[in-house]
């Protein structure tokens, strides 16, 4: 569980997140949906301290995120961003592996280090390219990468910032499909910022809509109507209803 109690970020120019209050559950995907520079990625890092607090806190399983050390909050949340750029051409099971170090700290693998490893390889269907640069990897391949690596760590709390940016819709489909996995399997929590609101509503259990530095609602996938969306937005969108309850938000374009 996680609690942010009248919690503001930001840096020396200003607040960019201010005054947000709500809880999060376990074993759920949140969407956290917003126009552009409402502060979605940056409320994102504010939860593991790349942004600093300026008021409030941040409470997991009863702890204030501000008291914990880094190897503390390391254990308990992952973040991946919307784009990797390794700093060394590291192979795929080098860069899964680099998952670890944050759960042990140490420069030495442990048995239980390299089974996880491997175990999150082969789920993420990366065994044949393990050898391969993460750097010759095509761009669903990376995904599944930031994901194996995630896994391999274990963290019950997973921040995803647009994870499908750059992935074509059979990969959108394989990797949230991977993510739903993880929720079900392991009751992994994940807050995922999305721009694809299609994948929001097909994905996530709940919605945190944020706009300008402030969380206007929480809302459960079945609250989201045309009327917040819109609301949120700024413009005028429409929200199909198809068999099986999938929906489709289209905005409605003057012709």
């Amino acid at each position: 569980m996680m609690i942010f109690e009248n919690f503001s970020a930001g840096y020396d120019r200003g607040f960019v997140i201010r005054g947000i209050s709500c809880r999060l559950d376990a074993g759920k995907i949140y969407a956290l949906i917003g126009p552009n520079a409402a502060g979605k990625t940056t409320m994102l890092r504010s939860i593991i301290r790349d942004v600093p607090l300026r008021s409030g806190g941040i409470i997991i399983d009863g702890n204030d995120t501000a008291y914990l050390t880094s190897s503390e909050l390391a254990k308990k949340v992952s973040y991946a961003p919307s784009e990797m750029h390794p700093a060394f051409d590291y192979s795929v099971l080098e860069f899964v592996a680099m998952g670890r170090f944050a759960v042990n700290r140490a420069f030495w693998e442990t048995e239980e280090d390299i089974n996880r490893t491997h175990e999150a390889i082969i789920a993420m269907g990366l065994e044949s390219v393990r050898r391969r640069s993460v750097a010759q990897l095509s761009s669903g391949q990376k995904q599944s990468c930031l994901l194996a690596q995630i896994m391999a760590k274990d963290t019950d709390i997973i921040l995803l910032d647009e994870p499908a940016a750059h992935l074509d819709i059979a990969h959108r489909t394989d990797f949230f499909g991977k993510v739903l996995e993880m929720k079900n399997n392991a009751r992994k929590s994940f807050i995922i910022t999305f721009h694809d609101l299609n994948d929001a509503l097909n994905a996530a259990d709940e919605f945190i809509l944020l706009k300008e530095g402030e969380v206007a609602a929480v809302k459960k996938r079945d609250e989201i109507n045309e009327e917040t969306l819109s609301s949120l937005y700024g413009t005028e969108l429409s929200i199909c209803e198809f068999s099986g309850g999938r929906r489709a938000v289209l905005p409605l374009l003057g012709h």
